[in-house]
């Protein structure tokens, strides 16, 4: 449901909530999974930031933007209402999910990534990696090489990941 541009439901938030408690408490066992619960996080932080107005600085990342063609506005006025839309959308989840979910326990789970056993850990890292790498638009969502920065859903590239790997960094030596 992250990533969907579509309204939460209970059910979602639910769905979260539960991902995260057994991401803190199941850690060891998770392998693979961790892509998802990482990519989760990823996702939930991005709407946190979106809810409480933080926007990202475009222009560390992106060239300024050129006028567009106008035998092209047409098109351009038609993405500019779908991302007012999207923004909508995500701002609405975003405050659903700040009333409902403690944010807190995703600090914690990075924190208790120094309690995780040596299979784990390197999955943890691994997958943290992979979802840095997609949010710096390194690799798309398929893990297949981009070639150049590209987006985390708002065509912004992200350092939220790549911070959290200089935190787990620190818990763990």
């Amino acid at each position: 449901m992250l990533g969907t541009h579509k309204p939460m439901l209970q059910k979602n938030v639910d769905a979260i909530k539960m991902l995260l408690n057994i991401a803190y408490n199941e850690g060891n066992h998770l392998k693979e999974s961790w892509g998802e619960v990482l990519t989760c996080i990823s996702e939930f932080e991005r709407l946190v930031q979106i809810g409480s107005g933080q926007t990202p600085k475009r222009d560390i990342f992106m060239e300024t933007r050129h006028k567009p063609d106008p035998s092209k506005m047409h098109l351009y006025r038609q993405d500019t209402e779908r991302a007012a839309e999207r923004r909508e959308i995500d701002i609405s989840n975003s405050h659903t999910l700040v009333h409902q979910v403690e944010s807190s326990l995703i600090d914690r789970i990075f924190t208790n990534s120094a309690n995780l056993n040596g299979d784990a850990i390197v999955d943890f890292v691994d997958h943290l990696r992979l979802v840095s790498e997609q949010e710096l638009g390194l690799i798309d969502t398929e893990g297949g090489v981009r070639g150049q920065a590209g987006s985390s859903g708002d065509g912004v590239p992200r350092v939220f990941s790549l911070q959290k790997i200089v935190e787990i960094t620190y818990y763990n030596m």
